[in-house]
């Protein structure tokens, strides 16, 4: 005969233990590289990034949604294609073990000129990234073709993003919240960067950083307002038959030592409310 005393109090840790295991959903553990197109879906989430992990040239990592990427130990890396697009509701997070900046080495995409890597972010959040490296950030890339919207880089022990050699960006209201050093850095300018709409707040420098030697060419170049200054570390060169047109409200901050040569034309016409300076 069941003792009800004994049957309830079973019945109540069954319900408890069911209603745990349905608030902890079971992580999926990722340790090898991608070789094939692969989805991440929200019903997998969290994905728990437990080696060094490649998504190989030419392959496609699709994150939907509401998922949670967490790097654990070891690096996440897109030699190929990363396509990861959120809601404001469920956007898609980027983390590592722990919520200290410097928990993890960082989201890197790598290409190079006979094949460029490519990233599409939108409605994402980096955080905690910057571990390892001198340019290390939440979001580290060289050759790669990016457009990344809506997003958030936040609490990097470094930068919130550093973009590298040959890379060709779009950044479009994106926000860099509280990283240890520059908001975000551009190592080259003449790739024409599209920098919209940007914001910051309580980084160690609230502005994009420029680094190396901008030369303008034949083609041209506009610098247009970003919404953040810039702060230019090494120095502009117009060359001669180039052109740098200068978009009204933008700020240019030059470091001790940098410089701007112009053996061309620039075109620097603000407006009475969008000064230059």
């Amino acid at each position: 005969t069941a003792i009800p005393g004994v049957f309830c109090l079973a019945f109540f840790i069954g319900i408890y233990l069911w209603r745990d295991a349905a608030a902890s959903p079971i992580a999926t553990t990722i340790d090898s590289n991608i070789v094939a197109d692969t989805v991440w879906t929200s019903a997998g989430s969290p994905y728990v990034v437990t080696g060094f992990v490649d998504v190989v040239d030419g392959v496609t990592l699709t994150i939907e949604a509401g998922v949670e990427v967490i790097v654990q130990s070891g690096s996440l890396r897109i030699v190929g294609e990363l396509y990861a697009e959120g809601t404001p509701t469920q956007p898609i997070t980027f983390t590592g073990p722990t919520s200290q900046p410097g928990s993890w080495r960082g989201l890197y995409v790598v290409g190079d000129p006979g094949q460029r890597a490519r990233i599409t972010l939108e409605h994402a959040i980096l955080e905690y990234g910057g571990a390892m490296s001198i340019n290390a950030s939440n979001l580290t890339m060289s050759w790669t073709d990016a457009t990344i919207r809506h997003s958030i880089f936040r609490y990097s022990a470094q930068h919130g993003l550093y973009s590298d050699d040959g890379s060709r960006v779009e950044l479009f209201e994106n926000a860099f919240i509280h990283n240890t050093a520059a908001a975000l850095v551009i190592e080259e300018m003449e790739q024409d960067p599209r920098l919209e709409k940007l914001a910051a707040t309580g980084n160690g420098s609230d502005a994009i950083a420029v680094y190396g030697y901008q030369e303008i060419g034949r083609d041209g170049y506009t610098w247009e307002h970003p919404g953040l200054p810039f702060v230019i570390e090494d120095g502009i060169w117009v060359l001669k038959n180039g052109v740098l047109t200068i978009d009204p409200g933008v700020e240019l901050r030059f470091a001790s030592g940098a410089d701007l040569r112009i053996w061309g034309q620039i075109n620097a016409i603000g407006a009475a409310t969008q000064p230059i300076t």
